[in-house]
């Protein structure tokens, strides 16, 4: 198996666990009666299978040599839902060092408002710093779309694998 075919089955394997875990906490919201909550989880793992089934297609179909070149971004994420209701996206930096941790930290915290609204000072601080690999070609995620939910979802993976 090719270095590119393990890092699909790592996805795969991570996008597994992550479906379970969001099954876990959809059911959960459920049982609580939290049923916005339940269904925006939902939606989540209905693009998380998604996801998991278009890396299925590439080990079955695509040759090694035809997997996009990434590259790594380190991603500031709300994975306890502190500050929402689902897991978000609050900041990105390019690099996977001290350097870009740094980075996607104060990104994150000026789109908090950090300084300008009392309410978020510090909330970056609470915040998930984890890199993930990136497509190579595609300009960083921006907060918003599916590049956020993409990020969000491989960040959470990430931090699963941790």
């Amino acid at each position: 198996m090719s270095t590119t075919e393990t890092t699909i089955e790592k996805q795969i394997s991570d996008l597994i666990f992550a479906i379970a875990a969001a099954t876990d906490a959809a059911q959960d919201a459920e049982d609580g009666e939290r049923l916005a909550r339940a269904s925006k989880i939902r939606g989540q793992i209905r693009e998380m299978e998604k996801e998991l089934a278009t890396l299925r297609a590439q080990i079955a179909d695509a040759p090694p040599s035809a997997a996009a070149p990434t590259r790594a971004i380190t991603v500031a994420i709300d994975a306890d839902c502190a500050l929402g209701g689902v897991p978000l996206l609050w900041g990105v930096a390019e690099g996977d060092d001290l350097d870009a941790r740094v980075a996607a930290r104060a990104d994150a915290a000026a789109t908090l408002g950090e300084g300008n609204d009392p309410d978020h000072d510090g909330a970056a601080d609470g915040l998930d710093l984890v890199a993930i690999q990136w497509p190579a070609t595609e300009p960083l995620p921006c907060g918003r779309g599916d590049d956020n939910d993409r990020a969000v979802r491989l960040g959470l993976a990430a931090l699963e694998s941790r």
